[in-house]
């Protein structure tokens, strides 16, 4: 934090957050994240993530560890589809129909895996797109919302939140899956878990959450279930006006949900109406709100190499990175609001041969 004027004006120290994010790929986490071991694919995600949006990842890794990486994340691919969240669980030649089980494909990791992928400059060839698209269906509960992974007798375990129908439109969506029948199950459970302010909540008659609410408005934008205008500038690139609020799908009243949103900052940002703010959270209105940079600031941890491990927490810090992008730091590559990667990432995707068609369509409606 820099005082100009008297005043105490927050500023983005880059070099601490390049260390701190170099330090998490190059050496060991510290003890802390041993319980994080099965969610290793999601801390993969966020380092890379993190050192592509302050633009440096190709400066500091060379080619060749850069395939290293894109290896250890298809070494994590199942063969009939999807992707295990950690290598600890591949049984190698002794897999059996005992053990399976125990080494499930996973929705988040799945999600994750892609999108370091496409980080990474990968070309996907690779890729068991047919089989990803027919295991998400095997997904989806009978109310249209998604799990975590499948259990035994085909039960689907997980959670029942937003977030893994967010995950599920986005793994559809990137691999240019087609169809209406999970596209239509995500807007049938967004209607039900709309609340009265304009939130979306776990579950029906439940307190809205701004986390939960941009992943519900990210899985509609991912299966096109928004006003074109809306889907084109995708939700807070560039100012609505009144025609654009016509016509929405899955929300039953957009203003209501802008004035949600933007009553979310307090002057900081919190997720529901009696939690305090934190700056994970700050990424879901931001797309909607650009005032609280200086308090993002604040919160996102300019960690350098000195810093105690119980200081470190790899979850806000990438979203308080993914926040300020949106709000168009200096310093950082601009980001697709709604896959929540850099543009660079997103473009790299869009352009590839097999991308650039009419998707992969199955009998099963992904």
């Amino acid at each position: 934090m820099d005082t100009v004027n008297g005043q105490i004006e927050s500023t983005l120290n880059k070099e601490k957050h390049i260390k701190y994010w170099l330090r998490c790929l190059k050496t060991y986490l510290p003890h802390p994240y041993t319980s994080n071991d099965s969610n290793r694919m999601t801390l993969a995600f966020f380092t890379l993530s993190a050192l592509d949006l302050l633009g440096v990842l190709e400066d500091h890794t060379t080619e060749a560890e850069r395939q290293d990486y894109a290896n250890w994340i298809y070494h994590c691919q199942r063969p009939l589809g999807g992707f295990r969240g950690f290598p600890a669980t591949d049984f190698g030649d002794l897999t059996s129909d005992g053990n399976i089980l125990w080494d499930p494909a996973n929705l988040p990791a799945t999600f994750f895996a892609l999108s370091t992928l496409i980080i990474l400059g990968d070309d996907l060839q690779r890729l068991k797109r047919r089989e990803i698209l027919e295991w998400l269906p095997s997904l989806q509960r009978d109310n249209g919302g998604f799990g975590e992974t499948v259990g035994e007798a085909g039960k689907v375990e997980g959670g029942t939140d937003s977030r893994f129908g967010y995950m599920a439109a986005g793994v559809r969506w990137m691999l240019r899956g087609r169809g209406g029948q999970s596209a239509n199950g995500i807007v049938d459970i967004d209607v039900d878990r709309f609340t009265y302010d304009g939130g979306i909540s776990e579950a029906p008659f439940l307190e809205a959450h701004a986390g939960l609410t941009y992943c519900a408005i990210g899985a509609l934008s991912f299966v096109d279930r928004l006003p074109p205008a809306i889907q084109k500038r995708k939700l807070g690139m560039g100012r609505m006006s009144t025609a654009d609020l016509a016509g929405v799908t899955g929300l039953k009243s957009l203003e209501d949900t802008v004035h949600w949103l933007v009553s979310r900052q307090t002057p900081s940002v919190m997720d529901d109406d009696n939690e305090d703010a934190d700056s994970e959270i700050a990424a879901c209105p931001a797309s909607d709100h650009h005032a609280h940079t200086t308090e993002v600031l604040h919160r996102i941890s300019a960690v350098s190499g000195e810093s105690s491990a119980k200081d470190l927490n790899k979850t806000p810090s990438p979203e308080g990175l993914a926040a300020l992008a949106l709000m168009k730091e200096p310093g950082l590559r601009s980001i697709d609001s709604t896959l929540c990667v850099s543009l660079k990432a997103r473009e790299h995707l869009e352009s590839l041969p097999w991308w650039v068609g009419n998707g992969v369509t199955d009998e099963q409606g992904i």
